[in-house]
């Protein structure tokens, strides 16, 4: 079931001028109006005329250009994009605070916000008093809310603050407090944007817990963050924003690739390093990194993509600069994710490999079994060095396509979240439980 519809979704902002929906509002913008041409007549009027003449298509904004897509029921999505793609502005239509230019949505249920801090808070009513209003206005009985209360206040932390007015908050206890609102009262849509960014770290791994739960109980979420660790740990699904445009809507994996721009300057087969200039390079130079290849399943010709699971050897080809042979030799290489973390470092030095001697141009071999990354475009850092000196050192070397394989020839993964690399592992059952420690009698568990 389709719980959200979105057709050709279109928001238009004209420069200069504020619309508003809101019946009080344009009521109180009609009186103000009349206020100032009282007050300054034909001045006014003028400068009003002036300007909706010469109010064309280049003083307008489009925060949103024909997005279209649809959201099953108990999924979890990334809204995911740069700022000004149009992430917020699709929320505010989603959660009603703003209505579109053209297009349409369709959704079904109950739908709690948490956009900015406030949002669906009175100032001068109290934490407990704030409560019972948001759960009326999403159409739930008193006794229902009365049911969630306990839950909310300590999820939220405010005991001892629930009966004062919220405007005496700090902003840590305001978002809290919305946040625990909007996950714990009975709504069937959970709208969430960057607003978590203002909780402390444990805060947010709280929240990140919470909407775990929300999402494993049916719940759809809606997530916006540029916390792309967040993301991929919540969401299957992601869709990317750029400037109104939909550009992507897909796996989530994927999703965060385009966002982080990974799909630019893709892997074709071999990394060609001998162009990259001094400056995008560390080292005396004395052995300089030409070209990485990589070959799976012992082929002869470089792979274009990786795949988990099978057997990987990576070439290391160099060029040395130095009249004698340069000793005890350190080759080294790096996968870094798209989150920026080194996930696997692989040195000759960490086992005791280095090479005795080195000299005129050659390569090197990394041979490696089963090759554990899951699937994902990595970043690669290269280097070679000895213990006291760095020969070359490429930050930036690249990035490869790792593709998915099934790494345990059961046909079967753990879901994408779960997967940042895989390990290789025997199971046995050997009855009564074996200990570990019966040749030391002092440790105990």
């Amino acid at each position: 079931m389709h719980i959200i519809t979105i057709r050709k979704l279109t928001k238009i902002y004209k420069l200069g001028q504020t619309h508003t929906n809101l019946l009080s509002e344009k009521i109180g913008n009609k009186i103000y109006a009349l206020y100032r041409k009282l007050r300054n007549s034909d001045v006014t009027e003028n400068k009003t005329a002036k300007y909706q003449k010469s109010d064309k298509l280049e003083n307008t904004i489009y925060a949103l250009k024909n997005v279209s897509f649809k959201v099953q029921q108990g999924e979890v999505i990334g809204i995911i994009g740069s700022n000004g793609a149009g992430k917020s502005t699709l929320l505010k239509i989603l959660s009603r605070i703003t209505t579109p230019t053209a297009g349409t949505v369709e959704m079904y249920g109950r739908v709690t916000s948490l956009l900015e801090i406030g949002t669906g808070f009175h100032a001068e009513l109290t934490g407990r008093e704030n409560i019972f209003l948001n759960g009326s206005i999403l159409g739930m009985k008193r006794f229902e809310i009365k049911k969630k209360f306990d839950e909310i206040i300590d999820f939220a932390e405010i005991s001892a603050f629930v009966d004062t007015p919220v405007k005496r908050y700090s902003s840590g206890m305001y978002i809290r407090l919305a946040f625990a609102v909007a996950a714990h009262l009975e709504s069937d849509i959970l709208i969430v944007d960057e607003v978590l960014a203002v909780g402390d770290v444990k805060f947010q791994k709280k929240c990140l817990g919470k909407m775990e739960d929300v999402a494993k109980k049916g719940r759809t979420v809606l997530l916006v963050t540029h916390n792309m660790a967040s993301v991929a740990a919540l969401c299957e699904r992601g869709i990317v924003l750029d400037n109104g445009n939909l550009i992507y809507n897909g796996s989530i994996d994927k999703a965060i690739a385009i966002y982080m721009g990974e799909n630019e300057g893709a892997y074709c087969g071999s990394l060609h390093l001998s162009d990259i200039p001094k400056s995008h390079r560390q080292g005396n130079g004395l052995i300089t990194i030409t070209k990485i290849d990589f070959f799976v399943n012992g082929n002869d010709l470089p792979s274009e993509f990786i795949i988990c699971g099978n057997s990987l050897t990576i070439q290391i080809s160099y060029a040395v600069f130095n009249p004698l042979p340069l000793k005890n030799v350190n080759f080294g290489i790096c996968f870094i994710d798209s989150f920026n973390r080194i996930v696997s470092r692989l040195e000759t030095d960490l086992l005791d490999a280095n090479f005795e001697t080195i000299s005129g141009n050659g390569s090197v071999l990394c041979e490696i079994e089963r090759f554990p990354l899951g699937e994902g475009q990595y970043h690669l850092e290269v280097g070679v060095s000895t213990q006291n000196e760095i020969y070359d050192y490429i930050p930036n070397a690249g990035s490869i396509t790792i593709q998915q394989g099934d790494f345990y020839k059961t046909g079967r993964l753990p879901p994408s979240r779960q997967r940042v690399f895989f390990i290789a592992h025997n199971w046995r059952h050997v009855g009564k439980a074996k200990n570990l420690n019966k040749d030391n009698p002092s440790v105990r568990n």
